[in-house]
């Protein structure tokens, strides 16, 4: 049996002429937005001696399926050529290195503050800890997972 059109609610997202209406955004009391850009570590506006470049080694293999999007690039650690996953990586500054941790403590560059790649000196604030990334498992965060459990509670008769 299909309903009649009076039988359907004012607010039907399935008829067009029966979608609500959404206000219109008042154009005089909308800020601008912000010519700088804020941190999104400290929240302050970012300059742009903040920044700094990095570069990546990209690996030449390819992964067994492909996308549209860029997820079937890999990069390299710069010392080792191992793929950099979901591990922790150093970046050294001064150099432009980005090294796996693990490889880092293996070899002792924290210690000797010599880049192995370049042979430049460094110093114990120019190595940077990049954020790890996380896949879409949901307790791939790390140690800032937090798990909580709902339990709704009656309401019933």
């Amino acid at each position: 049996m299909v309903p009649s059109i009076q039988a359907v609610p004012e607010n039907s997202f399935w008829l067009p002429h029966l979608t609500p209406q959404a206000p219109t955004p008042d154009k005089q009391n909308q800020e601008p937005p912000p010519k700088r850009p804020p941190s999104p570590i400290t929240g302050t506006p970012l300059r742009m001696k903040d920044l700094i470049p990095i570069s990546l080694h990209k690996s030449q293999t390819q992964k067994a399926t492909t996308t549209c999007d860029a997820s079937d690039i890999r990069f390299l650690c710069h010392v080792s050529r191992n793929e950099i996953t979901n591990q922790p990586v150093l970046f050294i500054r001064t150099t432009g290195c980005v090294v796996i941790q693990e490889v880092a403590t293996r070899l002792r560059i924290l210690q000797s503050k010599i880049c192995p790649i370049t042979g430049r000196t460094f110093r114990s604030k120019d190595v940077l800890t990049l954020a790890t990334a996380s896949s879409s498992f949901a307790a791939s965060g790390g140690s800032h997972l937090v798990v909580t459990k709902y339990r709704p509670t009656g309401g019933g008769a």
